[in-house]
């Protein structure tokens, strides 16, 4: 779960990023997270972790890109059947 919530995430979006100042374009990269980001959860601790590593790495990197156009945005939806 953290190779794929976390590790894959980052280099996704992080060579993205690349791409896109490699290129001169703006644009935005979307994470999809989750309302467990926010919270603890007993027996789902290391999903919820996942989460909040997304939501604080998607806020971090769009504040360090946006003066150049490129914006991260971060879907958290909440339980869903």
């Amino acid at each position: 779960m953290v190779q794929v919530n976390v590790q894959a995430l980052m280099e996704i979006t992080i060579e993205t990023a690349r791409a896109f100042a490699k290129n001169k374009k703006q644009g935005t990269i979307v994470n999809i997270s989750s309302a467990a980001g926010f919270f603890s959860y007993p027996t789902f601790s290391v999903y919820a972790a996942t989460k909040a590593f997304v939501n604080s790495f998607s806020k971090a990197m769009d504040s360090e890109l946006k003066l150049r156009g490129i914006r991260i945005l971060t879907v958290c939806p909440g339980q869903i059947d």
